[in-house]
């Protein structure tokens, strides 16, 4: 899963047009587990807060199009 870099959805939904600030989370990263993040399509994701939000990000030539 991919961490959001963002306080709250609504902080999330106010980059779009701007790069997706995240950290890399790969469950099995020690194993050279695959990247998750894609310059385009769909990443899904949570907030490095506590799990206070998830969101799916639609993501257009590096950059965030779409928050959901």
């Amino acid at each position: 899963m991919i961490i959001f870099d963002y306080k709250s959805k609504e902080e999330l939904a106010a980059a779009i047009g701007q790069p997706l600030a995240f950290t890399q989370h790969t469950t099995n990263s020690m194993l050279g587990g695959a990247a998750e993040y894609r310059a385009d399509g769909e990443l899904t994701g949570a907030d490095p807060y506590g799990r206070e939000f998830f969101a799916v990000v639609t993501m257009s030539d590096g950059l965030i199009s779409k928050v959901k």
